[in-house]
């Protein structure tokens, strides 16, 4: 079967790689738009910012290691926080809004449980 060829993005190559990363980069650089997708999503303004800090911004030990990074850029989580930072809302789809309960209930999760890590957090999600 021959490959169809469009302007998209085909998933896995490293045009999608540079892309998400892009996407990360400019996320962590706007201002306000947490401000956009509190208005769209109905959650708090702080609730928003502490989810972009997390998501976007934040160093976190990962994978067993003593060393911090940031999360991994992840095109779907790029793409959900462009449309839920879109100014009219237009285009926000229902994994976009459960992006931000997931987030915001892992957030509550590490909070409240000091022997709580990123790795013990990925392996109860599997």
């Amino acid at each position: 079967m021959q490959q169809k060829i469009s302007g998209g993005l085909v998933r896995g190559t490293q045009r999608e790689i540079n892309y998400t990363e892009k996407m990360y980069e400019q996320i962590r650089n706007r201002r306000t738009d947490y401000l956009i997708v509190a208005k769209n999503s109905g959650f708090s303004i702080e609730q928003v910012q502490t989810i972009k800090n997390y998501l976007f911004k934040d160093f976190h030990y990962l994978n067993n290691s003593t060393m911090v990074s940031r999360f991994d850029p992840t095109y779907e989580i790029a793409e959900s926080w462009r449309r839920l930072s879109e100014k009219s809302g237009k285009h926000i789809e229902k994994h976009d809004i459960l992006l931000l309960y997931h987030e915001l209930y892992e957030l509550q999760l590490l909070l409240s449980s000091p022997e709580m890590s990123q790795n013990l957090l990925i392996n109860l999600q599997a």
